[in-house]
């Protein structure tokens, strides 16, 4: 059974959510006008996917040459 009568503690956050809801509206408003976060145009798009690739291959390049020196270093040393 649903009481009709609010605790204090449940006004008090009745209140406040109202407050804080005014308070940010603003906020709100600007947000849903925007694109949605981490979505990009077309174009940029394209040119991300360029440079990650890019990045990706830089990583994997770096990671055969240090493994190539560690398989170096030991091959000077054991012989």
């Amino acid at each position: 059974m649903v009481s009709r009568y609010q605790t204090l503690n449940e006004e008090r956050g009745a209140r406040r959510a109202a407050e804080l809801r005014r308070r940010f509206s603003h906020v709100s408003n600007t947000a849903i006008k925007r694109p949605a976060f981490g979505l990009r145009s077309e174009p940029e798009a394209a040119a991300w996917s360029e440079i990650k690739s890019r990045r990706s291959h830089v990583n994997d390049l770096l990671i055969w040459l240090t493994l190539a020196v560690i398989v170096v270093f030991f091959g000077f040393v054991l012989f």
